[in-house]
């Protein structure tokens, strides 16, 4: 009885370590996203620079 209770304890214990897992992954997916969109930012600004210095 005691060891199926630990069995238990340690199934959730390693559910809980997943999840945490998870949002960690979440996270960085969250990060690189936010990295992408200030690449594409640096792209147009770029861009602008170029139609500047065209303008020049």
């Amino acid at each position: 009885m005691a060891e199926t209770f630990i069995q238990r304890k340690a199934t959730y214990f390693k559910m809980e370590t997943e999840l945490i897992a998870y949002s960690v992954m979440e996270t960085e997916l969250i990060a690189y996203s936010v990295m992408e969109t200030e690449l594409i930012a640096y792209s147009v600004m770029e861009t602008e620079l170029i139609a500047y210095s065209v303008m020049e």
